[in-house]
């Protein structure tokens, strides 16, 4: 076993201070691009098995499709990618948030709408289950860098 006396060497304190705070900063921002990649992957890769709205129109190739949504339960499928291409990560230091910006034009919050559904419309959760993927990847993390 190796002891370092910190308190003898001025500032070296600080310094492995310092040192701490940037690898819990880049530790605290990796995990929030990992929930990020897995909501993108997990919209990206929702299966097209749900209603058919013929008259709703997605653009593809510069063509329009009917859109096909996700059955209840599974991840929102795209259709403006407005959804996909709104999950950000905001903050600063070691405190980070992924969340959604993606809203209608009136300012409605779909993807809260999407998560947990509506009294017109089943639950299609995505950042849940997300984070519930990478629950045991956070803890191996947290536990690897509480040892070092």
């Amino acid at each position: 076993m190796i002891q370092v006396d910190i308190k003898r060497r001025p500032g070296a304190r600080s310094k492995l201070d310092r040192a701490f705070n940037m690898t819990a900063e880049m530790t605290a921002l990796n995990i929030s691009r990992l929930l990020q990649k897995d909501i993108v992957d997990s919209i990206d890769s929702s299966p097209p098995k749900g209603k058919v709205y013929e008259k709703a129109f997605g653009i593809k190739d510069d063509r329009k499709y009917p859109h096909t949504a996700s059955r209840p339960g599974n991840p929102p499928r795209n259709w403006t990618y407005a959804l996909r291409n709104g999950i950000e990560i905001k903050g600063k230091k070691s405190d980070y948030n992924v969340l959604s910006t993606a809203k209608t034009p009136s300012g409605f919050d779909y993807a809260i709408a999407l998560e947990f559904g509506t009294k017109n419309m089943a639950a299609r959760p995505f950042m849940v289950p997300a984070a519930e993927r990478i629950k045991p990847l956070v803890t191996k993390i947290f536990l690897k860098f509480y040892k070092q």
